[in-house]
């Protein structure tokens, strides 16, 4: 172990002979890091500047893409995503790719390498009309879907998924700013912390939280909130939501929508995509400190002998034909 830790710091240090002086001292079997408890601190210290340097220079875009059981769960969410598309398409419902989607499209040219899901965007007029065109077209074949704080679809057991998340409308152009930003975040926490989120359900994949929740919501958006909406007002992820990194955009960064090509499926992003994720993100271009799925563990391990075949079927059938 202590030549593998100084082989890494040894590659940071300018002459080539004080690099051979610190493998030779540190890198012995006779030297023990466990003994030298400072220098093990200053040490671990230089391996996260080492982290930091490594996320500003690598080229992240180089990355190889997924293999494997979580680029089968990719193209399952692919797959699930052309279908609902279709649908989206006949009944004249606009959406956008959003977030780690977006990221990837936009830094990798598909998924982020280890990204499991598909995350998209619309307006609230539209998603609202979602429930019953959903009920009325998505829900057969094995197709299924579940209200909450987003509304997410799914293909009977195969661990992928698609997640909708609404923005709500503003009632002035400008977001808000300075302290008035400020109180329109506690405003959003106060009504996040009525949340009566039921994880059991979520793992069944039944609606996590109640009606009496999702309407307190509602009425205290329109109440205290955002009072007399308007039409091109500033937009925000909808108050139910629980995205973590809070943003308020305006009408223009969003609108109007580019047409792109996402493997395959003619969609959307908004019109200034890169600040759109750096307000979200920061430097998205970078690597991340830390590489793990918003769902705690990855999808692809929870592929197995049962749902295998069917996350088959779904590529199969469903998988945008000229990608494959």
């Amino acid at each position: 172990m202590n030549k593998v830790i100084c082989n890494i710091l040894s590659a940071f240090i300018p002459k080539k002979k004080n690099r051979h002086h610190f493998r030779k001292k540190y890198g012995s079997k006779q030297f023990s890091f466990s003994k030298n408890p400072l220098l093990l601190q200053e040490i671990q210290c230089n391996l996260e500047a080492i982290k930091r340097i490594l996320c500003l220079t690598v080229d992240i875009t180089k990355m190889p893409p997924a293999t494997g059981n979580l680029k089968m769960v990719q193209d399952c969410s692919v797959a699930l995503l052309h279908y609902f598309d279709q649908i989206c398409k006949k009944h004249n419902i606009t959406y956008w790719i959003d977030s780690g989607t977006l990221i990837g499209h936009i830094r990798h040219n598909g998924f982020i390498p280890w990204d499991d899901d598909i995350d998209i965007c619309m307006m609230r007029d539209d998603y609202e009309r979602l429930p019953n065109i959903l009920d009325n077209e998505f829900k057969k074949d094995g197709f299924f879907w579940r209200n909450g704080e987003i509304i997410q679809l799914f293909f009977k057991d195969c661990p992928a998924q698609v997640d909708i998340f609404p923005m709500d409308s503003g009632n002035k152009i400008n977001p808000p700013q300075g302290e008035e930003y400020n109180q329109f975040l506690s405003c959003l926490n106060e009504i996040k912390s009525h949340i009566d989120f039921d994880h059991k359900k979520w793992i069944q994949r039944q609606c996590p939280v109640s009606e009496k929740y999702l309407a307190y919501c509602f009425k205290t958006r329109d109440e205290k909130l955002v009072p007399n909406k308007i039409k091109d007002g500033f937009i925000f992820y909808g108050v139910e939501t629980g995205v973590k990194n809070r943003c308020c955009y305006s009408y223009s960064d969003i609108f109007p929508l580019q047409k792109i090509s996402f493997y395959g499926i003619e969609t959307y992003k908004p019109q200034n995509s890169n600040y759109y994720l750096f307000c979200q993100y920061g430097d998205f271009m970078t690597l991340p400190q830390n590489y793990s799925s918003n769902h705690g563990e990855c999808l692809a391990n929870q592929v197995t002998e049962n749902n295998y075949k069917n996350c088959q079927e779904l590529i199969k059938n469903y998988y945008p034909k000229d990608e494959k």
